[in-house]
């Protein structure tokens, strides 16, 4: 797979057999395969992960949109191939070089997380599924219950590749990687939601936590516009 990372939560990654584009709003595009389909996905409405300009997007094999369902309808989606999907959902899509199956968890912010299947590779996006650990009040603690109450669900889960926030405003950032860990396991993780500050990933690697989550996973941080193969 070739990773494509764009801005923020947004990444392209092209596999063998489709192009996959996430939570795209801001950043370039690099050029697409003609010959593979596009499955465009949006985890939620926040504009720091969505923007309509995805809908003048334009593919000869194939675009699929892939929306969370609390993302209201507009008439840039008209004549779209949209699919909803609200938490712990699942849909299979007709590909045609693979099999396709995407499921949801639901976000402790708003929206999914995507879990995507293809053939026997998977990945993961968190969207805005997170430890969000401000400073540790009873609000905190809560949203960290329904975290790992959602992480429940893929237990034991294998991903080749995994989107897990760390995000430098928080007091404790890497909750959430290490968390996700503690459920599933995955052959290359990428941290995003650090928008432009990637100083959270010294931080993180300062950390005494990150030399045994060093051994089990790939860790890999891309700043804008960097590719890299996985």
């Amino acid at each position: 797979m070739i990773v494509h990372s764009l801005f923020h939560s947004s990444f392209l990654v092209e596999t063998g057999s489709a192009s996959l584009l996430f939570d795209y709003w801001r950043g370039t595009l690099p050029p697409l395969d003609p010959e593979k389909p596009l499955l465009v996905f949006v985890s939620h409405s926040h504009p720091d992960h969505y923007s309509r300009e995805i809908f003048r997007l334009s593919h000869p094999a194939g675009l699929h949109y892939i929306l969370s369902d609390e993302i209201p309808p507009c008439r840039e989606m008209e004549g779209k191939c949209c699919h909803r999907m609200k938490p712990h959902e699942m849909l299979s899509l007709p590909l045609p070089r693979t099999d396709c199956e995407i499921r949801t968890l639901r976000s402790n912010d708003l929206g999914v997380a995507f879990l995507l299947r293809l053939g026997t590779e998977q990945l993961y996006h968190a969207g805005d599924l997170n430890n969000w650990w401000w400073d540790g009040d009873a609000e905190d603690q809560a949203l960290e219950r329904q975290y790992r109450g959602e992480l429940s669900r893929i237990r034991g889960t294998h991903f080749r590749l995994a989107f897990v926030p760390l995000d430098p405003r928080l007091r404790s950032p890497e909750k959430g990687i290490l968390d996700f860990l503690d459920y599933a396991c995955t052959d290359c993780l990428v941290p995003m939601h650090f928008s432009a500050d990637p100083s959270v990933i010294e931080r993180f690697r300062a950390i005494p936590a990150f030399a045994e989550l060093n051994r089990r996973t790939r860790f890999l941080p891309l700043r804008e516009g960097v590719t890299a193969e996985v």
